[in-house]
Order: C-alpha cells, then structure tokens, then sequence
C-alpha cells in the first residue's frame, strides 16, 4: 500500500523537485506567458487566413498568390512562437 506522500504526488498537479517555492512562480509565469502566446498566434491565425480568404473569393486574389501568402503567414506565426517560447521569464 502506497504512502501518504507517494498519495499526494499521485494527485497532485504540481510536483516540486527543488525545495524553492520562487520556482512555483517562475512555473505559473511560464504558463502565463504560454497561454498568451497561444492566444496571440490563434487570433492573428484567424484574422489573417479570414483576410486571405475573403480576397481569394472576392477575386481579387489569385489562387497561387493566396497560397503564397497563407504559408507565409504561417511560418511567420510559428517563427513568433518559437522565439516566444525561448525567452527567458
């Protein structure tokens, strides 16, 4: 039968390996950051490919011009997100 420690790492969602509660925060400023990372790729996602399309259909746009620039947009927001992401808090 486990103990009552082996217990509470089992279920709990934050195991500390360092007896340092500053890295409890560092943690939570990571996930922070993450969360707004995410949030800013996905809107800029959204509104560009929106764009991309709505130029496409409306003609203005050829098919070869629209691809070009919907993976252009594409590695420029995976390019933020790994610099983001390599930034120390």
């Amino acid at each position: 039968m486990p103990s009552g420690a082996e217990l509470a790492k089992e279920s709990s969602q934050v195991v500390l390996l360092k007896d340092d509660l500053n890295l409890l925060y560092t943690a939570r400023e990571i996930a922070c950051n993450t969360r707004q990372t995410i949030k800013r790729c996905f809107n800029s996602t959204v509104g560009i490919n929106t764009s991309i399309l709505l130029l496409a259909g409306g003609g203005l746009l050829q098919p070869f011009v629209s691809a070009l620039l919907h993976n252009a947009a594409t590695l420029g927001i995976l390019s933020y997100a790994v610099l983001s992401g390599s930034r120390k808090p």
